[in-house]
């Protein structure tokens, strides 16, 4: 819509152009900085394959940037501009994922207002009736220009819904067989109660001096970083879309995305992987 604006201005042509780029960045900054916070919340979820986070502010936590993502969004961008060519079908695109986050909004919020505020029924059957008819009729007038570029938002978030439950369902999986796997849990349970019953009887100045010297050694010695590289398979009783889920979708993402070693920034030199094979029969 921005074009026909300028298109019309006339003699306010550049003025106009100047405010529409600083207005397009702004927008594009916002876009940028809230799929990135999204991002770094996802994997601490476990709800997103590895990616490097890189924080740029040492006085607030949310403030990171992930390349991958950043440079995603840019050949996304591109990939719009050239398939659309036209703002109409951006436009149809824009509306489309901003109605649907309205009506999304509003469902949670239902939610909230059942299971926490415990709102009276009278109260909350007239905001539904009241929010709920305004946004689906705002919803039903848009929903015809789906496929005039409606269904770009709606496709980029099922891959990602896809992508995202593909990890999450392998990645808790993963963590409740290493639960299973916890009979060196106790081995290293006593080794630690020794070493804290020997230091008990300690001086304070000899536990120091023990500690310099294991210190000093590691330091003569080269620090070495431990890194677990697994390997998830599906049990030879897994069903078709088990072996899908696991042997394949999950399978291509973590092989193409980058290593715990390249997240963490290990030099090769300093680094040992010790491997483990995860073999899920019956995974849900």
């Amino acid at each position: 819509m921005w074009y026909f604006y300028i298109y019309d201005a006339g003699p306010l042509y550049w003025p106009t152009f100047v405010v529409v780029v600083l207005a397009s960045l702004i927008a594009s900054q916002a876009i940028i900085s809230g799929t990135l916070s999204i991002i770094q919340q996802s994997l601490s979820l476990g709800c997103f394959p590895r990616v490097i986070v890189i924080h740029t502010s040492t006085k607030y936590e949310g403030q990171v940037y992930v390349p991958e993502a950043n440079y995603l969004l840019m050949l996304a961008c591109v990939a719009v501009t050239l398939g659309f060519r036209t703002t109409t079908n951006i436009g149809n695109a824009y509306g489309i994922a901003v109605v649907f986050v309205m009506t999304l909004t509003t469902s949670f919020l239902v939610l909230v207002m059942i299971m926490i505020w415990k709102t009276h029924l009278i109260l909350l059957v007239c905001f539904i009736l009241i929010i709920g008819n305004v946004e689906l009729l705002y919803l039903s007038s848009i929903l015809y220009k789906f496929n005039q570029g409606g269904c770009l938002p709606l496709t980029f978030a099922a891959v990602l819904m896809v992508v995202m439950y593909t990890w999450n369902n392998v990645f808790r999986r993963k963590l409740s067989q290493r639960l299973v796997l916890n009979n060196n849990r106790e081995n290293v349970g006593e080794i630690v109660d020794d070493r804290q019953v020997e230091e008990d009887h300690m001086q304070p100045a000899e536990a120091v001096e023990r500690e310099i010297e294991g210190v000093d050694k590691a330091w003569h010695a080269g620090i070495v970083h431990f890194i677990g590289e697994t390997e998830v398979i599906a049990g030879k009783g897994a069903s078709f879309g088990k072996r899908i889920l696991i042997d394949y979708a999950y399978t291509i993402l973590k092989r193409n995305l980058r290593d715990s070693d390249e997240v963490f920034d290990i030099p090769h030199k300093q680094m040992l992987k010790v491997g483990m094979t995860y073999e899920h029969k019956s995974i849900i």
